[in-house]
């Protein structure tokens, strides 16, 4: 009985089928893995893509601020009756949206406009009311 196994699993027919299980999983299950095209994006706006990580940082910044409103009860659960996952998407989407569209008309801010408004900002002020470096 095991002669006739052998001789059936050395035949081209086996042999054919073996390496087309083979080359499917090089093809399809190893090559993913071996080139890297697993991607990671959560949304695509125009050319810029928003990155898992992105998501997630704000996502645990956002957390954070409902948690510190709602109190240290606010769970999971109750954070995602509230759409935060969401919320925190529209927001990526529509930040992304706002810079293609500064880009696109060529907006900018001159860096003596940025010097003035920091040297007007109250954090960085001396006792005498002056802008200070320290």
């Amino acid at each position: 009985m095991f002669q006739s196994v052998r001789k059936r699993a050395l035949g081209l027919v086996t042999k054919a089928f073996l390496f087309l299980i083979v080359l499917s999983f090089a093809l399809w299950g190893v090559g993913d893995v071996v080139r890297g095209s697993k991607r990671t994006d959560v949304a695509t706006v125009g050319k810029q893509r928003i990155s898992l990580l992105e998501y997630d940082q704000e996502y645990r910044v956002a957390t954070a601020r409902y948690r510190e409103m709602l109190g240290k009860d606010a769970s999971p659960e109750m954070l995602e009756k509230l759409g935060v996952k969401k919320l925190v998407i529209d927001n990526l989407v529509t930040r992304a949206l706002i810079t293609q569209e500064i880009e696109s008309l060529g907006l900018r801010v001159p860096d003596e406009a940025v010097a003035a408004q920091i040297a007007k900002e109250p954090a960085f002020q001396g006792e005498d009311g002056t802008f200070s470096k320290t």
